[in-house]
């Protein structure tokens, strides 16, 4: 078992004993389930992207002006039903959502704790893992508007001063103040999952007893691993947009083009199979770094000395 300290943290995933081939696995099946949920939503948001679509007819048809009058009404008119699609959506989004999110996030802890291959179930693990992301998002939405205190504290005294410069210092230093904090949360709370599946029970607030001493290494790698991602992010989103604006270059240097044929351009099988293959790539990098992120909190729980199963490698527990 690893000692915890900050570059096996880190580097959990990869100095890990578990069995190998869950990399991508993990990332592929991410790519699948994410493809799946994009699906469910465009079924339940077609009210809504007919309503775009005919206002861009409206466009079209008045000569690429917008029509104020007509778009309103157009709003109006379909306003019980956007009210009725966006509940629908609430409803059936947010239990599917949590539950995807739980079925990876037990298998990426047994992997962790109990030494599992890839597998994606919902049983009990699941299942305890679902109150646990619910309570969780809940205090992170709390911590978020907490920490927005002090920061618009800080922001209205610098804006206060009549200087540019220190309202800007101002906003860098609240949104730092709200980017620690955030930090800290993530990083207390990390630890809740892998006890969850190493306990078998609902185990939320023990996470800040696994994660004190420990708060600062955490806090780091997480930064580290948040950066990296969205430095990767951006330079797929850059590459995905500069690759469609090529496709369809022609007709964006064109003089005045209608709406309908961008639409249609944006249709083509080259442009949807590149923005698809590009969303792909999004998706399998985001499940990725769920994997490193899962790490810290797992080596904390792996390195907990009040673990009531003993001093034993969990894995030998389970098996």
């Amino acid at each position: 078992m690893l000692d915890f300290k900050f570059s096996n943290a880190l580097l959990h995933y990869g100095r890990s004993d578990a069995p190998k081939g869950f990399f991508w696995k993990y990332g592929l099946s991410y790519v699948l389930a994410g493809i799946f949920m994009g699906g469910v939503t465009l079924v339940m948001m077609r009210p809504m992207i007919e309503v775009y679509i005919e206002m861009f007819t409206l466009l079209d048809d008045n000569g690429g002006v917008a029509n104020e009058e007509a778009i309103n009404a157009l709003f109006m008119e379909r306003m019980d039903s956007f009210s009725r699609s966006s509940l629908l959506m609430f409803v059936v989004l947010l239990p599917l959502s949590l539950g995807l999110w739980a079925m990876f996030e037990a298998s990426l802890q047994r992997h962790y704790i109990r030494k599992e291959s890839f597998r994606l179930r919902f049983g009990n693990d699941e299942g305890r893992l679902m109150a646990v992301g619910l309570v969780v998002g809940l205090l992170f939405v709390v911590a978020m508007f907490a920490s927005m205190i002090p920061m618009g504290v800080i922001v209205g005294i610098a804006a206060s001063s009549g200087s540019p410069m220190a309202a800007i210092i101002g906003m860098i230093a609240g949104y730092g103040i709200m980017l620690v904090a955030m930090l800290w949360y993530a990083a207390r709370i990390s630890a809740a999952s892998a006890l969850t599946i190493r306990d078998e029970k609902v185990r939320i607030f023990e996470s800040f007893r696994v994660t004190k001493g420990r708060t600062l290494p955490i806090m780091g790698v997480l930064l580290i691993i948040w950066v990296v991602y969205y430095i990767v992010q951006t330079i797929i989103y850059a590459s995905g947009i500069f690759a469609v604006i090529a496709q369809i270059a022609d007709l964006v240097t064109s003089d005045a083009p209608e709406s309908g044929e961008i639409m249609a351009q944006l249709q083509t099988p080259a442009v949807v199979g590149t923005i698809a293959a590009f969303t792909a790539v999004l998706m399998f990098t985001y499940g990725l770094t769920l994997i490193f992120l899962g790490g810290p909190g797992a080596l904390a729980v792996l390195n907990d000395p009040d673990n009531p199963h003993g001093q034993n490698d969990p894995a030998e527990i389970f098996r």
